[in-house]
């Protein structure tokens, strides 16, 4: 069962959690890329993005993408200032 982290949270995630692809589309999130632009900047389609991302979510436990963003930033996975 995954639970919803709250906002704030500053728990450190292992990098483990998320594949390499996740860990892209994650980043490509930061950059503020809608899902057919990170499908186009991954060479995938835009349900593999989906996929992805839905992903992304459920293992951060993050209730939205704005969530996941923050979680990235705060656990170290993305650092500031990221440029892709």
């Amino acid at each position: 069962m995954v639970t919803a982290r709250p906002l704030g949270s500053a728990e450190a995630l292992p990098k483990a959690a998320l594949t390499g692809r996740e860990e892209e589309v994650l980043r490509l999130m930061t950059t503020g890329l809608s899902n057919p632009e990170i499908a186009e900047s991954c060479t995938v389609s835009l349900e593999t993005v989906k996929t992805h991302v839905g992903n992304v979510l459920a293992k951060l436990g993050a209730q939205n993408r704005t969530h996941a963003v923050v979680i990235a930033y705060e656990s170290g996975l993305v650092l500031p200032g990221f440029a892709g």
